[in-house]
C-alpha cells in the first residue's frame, strides 16, 4: 500500500464531488425553505385605522425651504403593533417633490397626489396622479418607502373643471369638482368621484345639494365660477363614505351652511381603492350646533372624524381652536335627508397660537388628532432653530387626545433622526465583532503554538472544506435557532432584519448553539456535524512545545493512533475565539499553518486521514 502525495491528489478529486454534492444539497435545502415560508402574493403589509391591529397613518406635505418645491412626511402609526420607536411628535421624511401636488389624499399606509398641469399652450393635459406607501420592518421599528426612487401611477383625473376639494376615506380616494363639460352634463354641477379599479366613478349627491350648487354657480358667458367653499372630510365608524361640508367663500360671516355623511353599503364601505361596487350611498344630514361663546368658524375649516367623534379645527383670534362632539342615533333609527343627526360640539383645547392654516389627520386608533400649522404668522419672526428645523419649514407638529384633551405632543415638524434603534443595535454589534477580532490578532498565540508534527497518513485540512464544514455548522444552528425564537429562517436574508430586537436574541442563540454544539460533538468525537460530512477532525496538536513524559522515539509519537481529542476545556476556547470572532477565524485560514487563532489557543488542528490507495503495493 501506499500513501502520501499521490493518495492526497486521488482524495482531491474525490472532494470536490462531495463538496460540490452538499453545496448543491444545501442550496436546495435553503431554497425551499425561502420558498416555504413566504407570504402569499397580494398579502397586506401595513394596516390601517380600521384594519388588523388596530393602527392610523398620517401624511403631510408642506412647501420646500424657500418655498421651492414641496416636502413629503409621513407620521407611523402611534398604536396598535407597530409602534416601536415612534412617539408622539415624531415624523420621517420621506423625500422631495420639483413641485407642490394639487391635492393629496391618504388611504391607510398609502398617499395620493393629484398634480394639476398647467402648460403654456392648452389644452392641459390629465390631472396626474401618483402614490407610494410606507411599509414597516422590524416590526415598526423602521419604516421604507414603496416604490423607491419613482411612484406609482393611478387613473388620471380630468383635466378640465376645478378640483374643490380631495380626500382619502374608508380605503378610498374622493374628489369633488365643478365645471365638468361632459356631453349633456350641467357645468354648474358638482360632481363627487371615487376613484376605483376602472378608474374614477360618480357618486350621486343628495338632490338637494345638487340644486344648490347649481343656484349658488356664478355664470359669466361659458365660464362657471363655485364662490362658496366646498370640502370633503373624512369619516369612520359604521357606514363607511366620506363628509361633505358647504362653507361661504367670501366676507367676513363665513360659515357652514350644510354638512352632510355619505354612507355606503356593506359591499362598498372599507372595500379599498380597487374595488368598482355600484351600489347607491346614502346620504345624512348632519346639524352642527356650535356653543354659544363660539361663532361661526371663520377660516380654514377642517372637519374630520375619529371613530364616531366629529372634530371640527379653526382658527380665530389668532389661535386654532378644537371643538368635538358625538354623533348618536337611536336604535333602529333611519339616517337619511329627512332624519338629520345632530351633533353638538364642544370646546376642547387652544392651539397652535398664531396658526392660519392647519392640516387636520385623524388618529383613529388613539382617538386622537394630529395638527400641522405654522408656529406664527410671519415664519420669519422666529426662524428655525436647527437644521432639521429648517427642513419641517418651521412648522409645528401638535398631537392631542379628543378622549381626554390631553396634549400628546407639541413641537417642531423635524425629521426623525436618520439612525433608528435597530441601526444603534446593528452598529453596536458590528463595533463588538471588530473589536474583538481585533484584540484576537493583536494577542500573540500561546508559547506552544508552533510547529505541529502529523503522522504521514494524516494531512491539514485545506481551507475550503474546513469553511463549507462551518457553513454546515452555521445553518444548522439558524435554524435551530429561529425555529427557538419562532422567526422564519428567511428574515435572516433580509437587511432590514439585522438590528431588531428579534434579530438580537436570534443572533445570540445561534452562536450560542455553535459554541455549544462545536464544543460537545469535537470533545467526545472529534467531529461537529459539519467536519463528520466533510471527512475532516479536531484532534489536539504534537508540536514543540508538547514534550512526552517519558522517552519514546519519533515513529511512536507520530503514530495516527495516538491521536486523541481535544479536551472539553480546549474544545470551548477553539469554539468561542471561532465564533465571536468569526473574521479572525477566516482570515486564520489563509495562514500557512492552516490554523487560526481559535486553533492555536485551543491546542488543536483540524486534520484529514488519507485513505490508503488500494491495488498497489509498497
Amino acid at each position: 500500500m501506499e500513501c502520501g502525495q499521490e493518495a492526497g491528489m486521488g482524495i482531491s478529486g474525490r472532494c470536490a464531488r462531495v463538496v460540490a454534492r452538499w453545496v448543491f444539497i444545501l442550496a436546495m435545502g435553503l431554497f425551499v425553505a425561502g420558498v416555504r415560508g413566504a407570504p402569499p402574493a397580494g398579502s397586506s403589509l401595513a394596516t390601517g385605522a380600521q384594519g388588523v391591529g388596530g393602527v392610523s397613518h398620517a401624511w403631510v406635505v408642506t412647501p420646500g425651504p424657500n418655498d421651492v418645491g414641496a416636502m413629503i412626511w409621513h407620521v407611523p402609526s402611534r398604536g396598535g403593533e407597530l409602534v416601536k420607536g415612534w412617539r408622539p411628535g415624531t415624523a420621517r421624511l420621506v423625500g422631495d417633490l420639483p413641485q407642490m401636488p394639487e391635492a393629496i389624499a391618504a388611504v391607510e399606509n398609502r398617499l395620493y397626489m393629484v398634480f394639476e398641469d398647467r402648460p403654456s399652450m392648452p389644452p392641459p393635459r390629465p390631472r396626474e396622479v401618483l402614490s407610494l406607501a410606507a411599509v414597516a420592518t422590524n416590526g415598526g421599528d423602521q419604516w421604507v418607502t414603496r416604490p423607491q426612487g419613482r411612484y406609482d401611477v393611478s387613473a388620471a383625473l380630468r383635466s378640465e373643471g376645478r378640483l374643490l376639494s380631495c380626500i382619502g376615506s374608508n380605503g378610498a380616494v374622493w374628489a369633488l369638482m365643478h365645471g365638468l363639460r361632459d356631453p349633456g352634463d350641467d357645468a354648474r354641477a358638482v360632481v363627487l368621484l371615487r376613484l376605483g379599479a376602472g378608474g374614477w366613478v360618480s357618486v350621486p349627491l343628495p338632490p338637494t345639494l345638487s340644486e344648490f350648487a347649481i343656484k349658488s354657480t356664478v355664470t359669466s358667458g361659458n365660464k362657471v365660477a363655485m364662490p362658496l367653499v366646498w370640502k370633503l372630510f373624512a369619516t369612520s365608524g359604521g357606514g363607511g363614505g366620506v363628509g361633505l361640508a358647504v362653507c361661504r367663500g367670501t366676507g367676513a360671516g363665513e360659515e357652514v351652511l350644510e354638512a352632510w355623511k355619505c354612507g355606503l353599503p356593506p359591499a362598498v364601505s372599507g372595500a379599498g381603492v380597487g374595488s368598482d361596487a355600484g351600489a347607491s350611498p346614502s346620504w345624512a344630514r348632519l346639524r352642527l350646533e356650535w356653543p354659544e361663546d363660539a361663532t361661526p368658524p371663520l377660516k380654514h375649516l377642517q372637519l374630520v372624524y375619529t371613530g364616531d367623534e366629529l372634530a371640527a379645527v379653526y382658527e380665530k383670534d389668532g389661535a386654532t381652536r378644537l371643538l368635538s362632539g358625538m354623533q348618536r342615533f337611536a336604535a333602529g333609527e333611519r339616517a337619511d335627508e329627512e332624519a338629520a343627526a345632530s351633533i353638538e360640539l364642544r370646546p376642547v383645547t387652544q392651539l397652535l397660537q398664531g396658526s392660519e392654516q392647519v392640516a387636520v389627520a385623524a388618529l383613529d386608533n388613539i382617538g386622537g388628532l394630529l395638527l400641522i400649522g405654522s408656529s406664527a404668522p410671519d415664519k420669519t419672526e422666529k426662524p428655525p432653530a436647527s437644521v432639521a428645523g429648517a427642513v419641517g419649514g418651521g412648522r409645528k407638529m401638535v398631537e392631542v387626545s379628543l378622549r381626554t384633551g390631553r396634549v400628546m405632543s407639541d413641537g417642531s415638524l423635524t425629521p426623525q433622526s436618520p439612525m433608528s434603534a435597530a441601526d444603534y443595535r446593528l452598529v453596536g454589534l458590528l463595533i463588538f465583532v471588530i473589536v474583538a477580532t481585533v484584540g484576537v490578532f493583536i494577542a500573540r498565540p500561546p508559547k506552544d503554538a508552533g510547529e505541529v508534527h502529523l503522522p504521514e497518513d494524516c494531512g491539514m485540512t485545506d481551507p475550503g472544506r474546513r469553511v463549507i464544514a462551518s457553513l454546515i455548522d452555521l445553518v444548522i444552528a439558524c435554524v435551530v435557532g429561529t425555529s427557538i425564537w419562532k422567526e422564519p429562517l428567511r428574515s435572516m436574508v433580509r437587511a432590514e432584519w439585522w438590528g431588531s430586537e428579534s434579530s438580537l436574541a436570534v443572533i445570540a442563540t445561534v452562536v450560542a448553539l455553535l459554541v455549544l454544539i462545536g464544543t460537545v460533538c469535537e470533545a467526545l468525537f472529534g467531529k461537529s456535524p459539519g467536519k463528520l460530512f466533510m471527512g475532516c477532525e479536531v484532534v489536539s496538536i504534537i508540536g514543540i512545545g508538547v514534550k512526552p513524559t517519558e522517552p519514546q522515539r519519533d515513529s511512536e509519537i507520530l503514530d495516527s493512533d495516538s491521536l486523541h481529542r481535544p479536551s472539553l476545556a480546549n474544545s470551548f476556547v477553539r469554539n468561542v475565539i471561532k465564533w465571536l470572532t468569526l473574521p479572525a477565524a477566516a482570515v486564520g485560514l489563509l495562514d500557512l499553518s492552516r490554523r487560526h487563532r481559535g486553533d492555536q489557543w485551543g491546542k488543536a488542528a483540524v486534520i484529514e486521514r488519507y485513505v490508503e490507495v488500494e491495488g498497489e503495493e509498497e
